[in-house]
Parts: structure tokens; sequence; C-alpha cells
């Protein structure tokens, strides 16, 4: 893929996806809307992340959305740091994402 595709194709995702958990876009729906297959949406949704856009999902929900609680986040920073050694940079992405962006995000009862 290259870099312009590469770049519509995050756009469409970035549209494709909402805020909260309860309205999360799962994996099979993000194929339908982007017409790509799920391992390039990942690593497109994996890029993203890298390049310090918040998007949330974790192991029980087979979705994706922006998260709208400190909750959110904080759950994603965690399954992130169980995982591999390699996924710690995600973790410290989302960390500094959650500090800079708390004061947008509604204070809930899970944090």
């Amino acid at each position: 893929m290259n870099k312009n595709s590469s770049e519509s194709a995050k756009t469409l995702i970035r549209l494709c996806l909402k805020a909260g958990k309860e309205n999360r876009t799962s994996r099979s729906t993000l194929r339908q809307l982007t017409g790509l297959c799920d391992r390039t949406n990942r690593l497109l949704i994996e890029e993203m992340r890298s390049e310090g856009i918040m998007i949330c999902s974790n192991s029980q929900s087979n979705g994706y959305w922006y998260p709208t609680k400190i909750s959110e986040v904080k759950h994603y920073i965690n399954e992130m740091r169980k995982r591999s050694s390699g996924t710690d940079g995600k973790a410290m992405t989302a960390e500094l994402w959650l500090i800079d962006h708390s004061g947008e995000l509604e204070h809930d009862d899970n944090v």
C-alpha cells in the first residue's frame, strides 16, 4: 500500500470509528466499511495509534472506538502492559495521550 492510499485508508477508518465503547465498530463491520482485509485494518490502526490517535480496544469487546471515559483508556493501557514487551510503547503512548486529553473525557467510577 503506497503512502497516499495508506493515508486515505486511515481517513476512512477514522470516519468509521465512533466515540464510546458502547458504540464500538466490530472488526467485521470495519472490514465491510473499508473494503480492506482485517489484517490491513489492524496494521493501519496500529500506525494511527503510533501517530498519537487514541483508539481503544480490548480482548473482550471485539471492536474499536474512541474513548469517552478515563477508564476506557486505562483499561487499554493495562491490557497493553499485560501483553508482550513489544507493546510497552503503545501503553506509554496511550498514557501520554491520557495526560494531554483527560480533561476532554468523562470521569467515571471505574478509574
